[in-house]
């Protein structure tokens, strides 16, 4: 299924179609690509072994695809990747250190590192460390600025500011928790 995306700053993604195209899109099992055009060439990021989410930076230079699925080509936790606008793989994301002070009381009581990339028993379920959202937000001086969204062990994450042009990671901006019930 392909549908057009409106791109901005919160925006409603979906504006350029109906309701129920929306809800197709949405209930759609697998997203198993993401394109966009650049100099008048159609670019195509595919996977048939994940769903790939793409979203473009702040700036419009570089556009960050999150694939989701252990069997991808980019799999957790390395399942992230900035891409430049010709399609070509600009930096592939390593999981930084953890900040969220709920994620390093889970770590400590885990008896990982930091990052834990070390343990993967929580990854067959797809519930381990990985990335899982990237958007824009706003900073405290009022700048745009591209963030990315890391989770660990299925309920506890944290929002960072990114930088795609390094690959750095900034500050937290979104500590979370989230149960689902099954703890």
């Amino acid at each position: 299924m392909v549908i057009p995306l409106s791109i901005g700053y919160q925006e409603d993604d979906f504006s350029y179609v109906s309701k129920e195209e929306k809800l197709a899109y949405i209930n759609s099992g697998s997203k198993e690509s993401y394109s966009w055009e650049y100099r008048g060439e159609k670019i195509i990021i595919e996977d048939p072994n994940a769903s790939v989410y793409g979203y473009p930076t702040v700036d419009m230079n570089f556009m960050i695809v999150i694939y989701t699925g252990l069997n991808g080509e980019f799999s957790p936790p390395h399942n992230a990747v900035v891409y430049n606008l010709d399609g070509s793989v600009h930096k592939v994301l390593e999981i930084p250190k953890l900040v969220s002070p709920k994620i390093i009381e889970k770590i400590k009581e885990e008896k990982h590192s930091n990052p834990p990339i070390e343990d993967n028993r929580y990854g067959h379920y797809g519930m381990g460390l990985e990335f899982v959202g990237f958007g824009w937000k706003k900073d405290k001086d009022g700048n745009l600025v591209n963030t990315i969204s890391i989770k660990y062990v299925g309920e506890y994450g944290e929002w960072r500011i990114f930088n795609p042009v390094t690959g750095e990671f900034g500050e937290m901006t979104t500590d979370w928790y989230q149960s689902r019930g099954w703890r």
